[in-house]
């Protein structure tokens, strides 16, 4: 999508590994607002609230979402904080179908 001169993507990281940045999806068209998701939480918030839309796009997000699990967990217990944003993800897809 183009606003503008600047190109964007549905869902990306730029700079700062700790975040990721999504279009809000609800606005659309008539408004334009970048959301910046930094934490699994903010992920399943965001594929909750429908945010973001489409199941291309639900998926990466809840990617990323277990991604910053792991980027932001506790190096001792990093295996256990990705394993139950993945699970928290899977409930969100049970939900939905």
């Amino acid at each position: 999508m183009r606003i503008g001169n600047t190109h964007y993507r549905s869902i990306w990281m730029e700079g700062d590994p700790g975040i990721v940045r999504v279009i809000d999806q609800r606005k659309l068209p008539f408004e334009f607002e970048v959301v910046e998701l930094r934490s699994a939480e903010d992920a399943y918030t965001a594929i909750r609230k429908m945010i973001v839309r489409g199941a291309p796009l639900i998926g990466v997000t809840a990617a990323y979402g277990i991604y910053l699990a792991g980027l932001n967990s506790d190096p001792q217990h990093w295996c256990k904080e990705v394993r139950l944003a993945g699970e928290k993800m899977e409930i969100l897809q049970a939900h939905s179908g």
